[in-house]
């Protein structure tokens, strides 16, 4: 089975903001660009961007076995479920 990999970065500098830096990676992608330079203290490199390891106050790396744009599509379709549910149960309180 395999996995995809999903990285975020908070960086001190930001705040609370936290970014998206790879998308469905495989191991070897997440080790290559985010683990290995980020150990050795190197910058990390995401499309024009670049992240200073010093700066990096979080990294959150997440495993899954679906890729991101099926589990999104999930989640919106679970969300569109349940607001239909509450908007046919609304309509039954005035009643």
């Amino acid at each position: 089975m395999p996995y995809y990999y999903q990285v975020t970065l908070k960086l001190r500098s930001s705040g609370t903001t936290a970014q998206q830096v790879l998308t469905d990676a495989s191991e070897g992608d997440l080790l290559s660009k985010i683990v290995t330079p980020y150990k050795k203290g190197n910058n990390i490199f995401h499309e024009s961007t670049v992240f200073d390891s010093n700066d990096i106050e979080i990294i959150k790396i997440i495993r899954t076995t679906e890729t991101d744009e099926v589990i999104r599509d999930r989640l919106l379709d679970e969300s569109i479920r349940r607001n239909d549910e509450l908007n046919a149960y609304s309509g039954e309180v005035g009643t």
